[in-house]
């Protein structure tokens, strides 16, 4: 379980305000440190806060850098300081894109064969059956089938969502009811 916390960044986010105290509290005493009467704290300090900020730039600036940030697979960047530019944009694109139309919507998320779990688009509001967008995942046509006669009041679209760009596509409900029928 400790081990867990330091693998996967969002366990440790409800600890970053402390994080940031402990670490200004950090370079105040480390401001001040003088060994052999020499003044170093002041400029370790200094390094500290320019090389923060130079990563920052990096980060938020790699286009325009020419810098080559990975993207995927996820575990050759989730130990590092910074993600992929596009990691939940193309899911919130769909989000958005489904808020914008007319009536309820069910999503019934595909997932290739190659696809990586920490990337994961099955997610729901807290009251699921009285939210306007409810995201699954594809499952076989029967257990689709018991899905969509449960919400039969939504229009159900498919998401491929291990292309680029998501594809978004209606769902072919009459292949479903043809199959279980014979």
């Amino acid at each position: 379980m400790v081990i867990e916390i330091f693998l996967i960044p969002h366990y440790v986010a409800p600890f970053t305000a402390v994080f940031y105290a402990i670490g200004l509290q950090a370079m105040r005493h480390m401001r001040v440190w003088a060994p052999g009467g020499q003044p170093v704290g002041k400029a370790t300090v200094r390094l500290l806060v320019t090389i923060c900020v130079l990563l920052a730039g990096l980060r938020l600036f790699p286009g325009p850098l020419k810098l080559a940030l990975p993207e995927w697979p996820a575990s050759s960047w989730t130990d590092r300081w910074y993600g992929p530019d596009h990691f939940g944009t193309e899911r919130a694109r769909v989000a958005a894109e489904m808020d914008q139309k007319q009536g309820d919507q069910l999503i019934l998320v595909r997932y290739s064969g190659q696809h990586n779990p920490l990337n994961e688009w099955v997610y729901n509001a807290p009251d699921i059956d009285h939210s306007k967008v409810v995201w699954a995942r594809e499952m076989s046509s029967t257990d689709n089938l018991e899905l969509l006669h449960y919400y039969p009041a939504r229009t159900v679209w498919v998401v491929e969502a291990d292309r680029l760009p998501a594809v978004i596509s209606p769902y072919p409900a009459e292949q479903d009811l043809a199959a279980t029928s014979h």
